[in-house]
């Protein structure tokens, strides 16, 4: 039984419907979860789906460009993950449109940006806050983001260094302890050098703006976490 306020609820989610599929029953009403006891299970194999959360630096590549198409592998159009919520943001808010082809999916800006203000509840997508913040700072569009409670619990207080790294690339912000918003923006003094607090998130939602801007970032091994051959992916897209 979980106490309090759930968030990221399509975690537990995905991890329960995992759990049906190789045949244990599982289940989550309300704030209880129930797991079957079950006495034996057949050998099985299953391809695991890519991170749609790695993905989202993708999308903030194309949002940030002017026609730029990126293929990836091994996603789904029903995913499990509750990142995947990325493919109907970045359609509605940045004009990216998704191909799912097999297990492939091709993404593309099709229409330039004219939202004058994003304003998005991220509780049930915390790890794709930075990206959106990134992107948000890049394009000059102000948002709001709200349900961001447990960014202040992760690799680092994840609202603080987005507030501290997003003025040295010209967006100023207002936060409190579940929420960013960015308010206004100027050109930054000089290169900006993103300090990473050990976060691999940091690193890589803020890679994308070498599109539009010099930037600098600092401990960029921190990417090995999560994704090693990220730096190596950019350089393939020509970005380094």
């Amino acid at each position: 039984r979980l106490n309090g306020k759930i968030t990221s609820l399509p975690y537990l989610e995905m991890t329960l419907q995992l759990l049906n599929q190789i045949g244990i029953s599982a289940e989550i009403k309300d704030n209880l979860i129930r797991i079957h006891p079950i006495e034996s299970l057949p050998e099985q194999e299953f391809t695991v789906e890519s991170d749609w959360s790695s993905a989202s630096y993708f999308y903030s590549l194309a949002a940030l460009s002017d026609s730029t198409e990126i293929v990836m592998n091994s996603f789904k159009k029903n995913s499990l993950q509750g990142d995947s919520k990325v493919v109907e943001i970045y359609r509605n808010y940045f004009g990216i449109e998704t191909q799912f082809s097999e297990n492939q999916i091709r993404i593309q800006k099709k229409s330039s940006t004219q939202i004058q203000k994003i304003e998005l509840d991220l509780n049930d997508t915390p790890d794709i806050a930075q990206t959106i913040a990134a992107n948000c700072a890049g394009l000059k569009i102000p948002c709001k983001l709200t349900g961001l409670e447990t960014l202040k619990v992760k690799e680092t207080d994840r609202i603080t260094a987005l507030k501290n790294e997003l003025r040295k690339v010209g967006a100023e912000t207002s936060v409190t302890d579940h929420s960013l918003e960015i308010t206004g923006f100027f050109k930054p003094p000089q290169i900006p050098s993103i300090k990473t607090y050990h976060d691999h998130r940091i690193a890589m939602s803020f890679a994308p703006l070498a599109l539009i801007q010099n930037i600098q970032i600092e401990n960029p091994e921190v990417v090995e976490k999560s994704y090693p051959d990220f730096w190596k992916d950019l350089l393939i897209l020509g970005i380094g």
